[in-house]
């Protein structure tokens, strides 16, 4: 019998209200820590991918790794809707 502080034992409806307040950090940090919910998580998780690199140090978007993960687990690619890519300049030449 689960804990009583286990999320899992929430009606789906309360459980889908906690996880719309979760910053996709703690969803990915639940998915990982929570093999229970992972399939509950994931969903909302891929639902909206969105990268912003528009300072010069920000890194470039991991893309590969969010290939890699649909590569391997092909269900993960139907939960996404939109993907957003916003400034990436890897390389750019600073202007003079």
């Amino acid at each position: 019998m689960p804990a009583m502080g286990h999320l899992e034992i929430l009606p789906r409806e309360l459980l889908d209200i906690v996880l719309a307040n979760l910053s996709t950090c703690e969803l990915a940090a639940l998915s990982r820590t929570c093999h229970g919910l992972s399939e509950t998580v994931e969903p909302t998780l891929y639902k909206c991918i969105s990268w912003d690199s528009t300072r010069p140090e920000d890194p470039a978007p991991p893309i590969y790794l969010l290939l890699r993960s649909i590569l391997g687990r092909n269900v993960l690619a139907q939960h996404i809707q939109h993907v957003y890519v916003r400034g990436w300049h890897r390389n750019r030449t600073p202007a003079l």
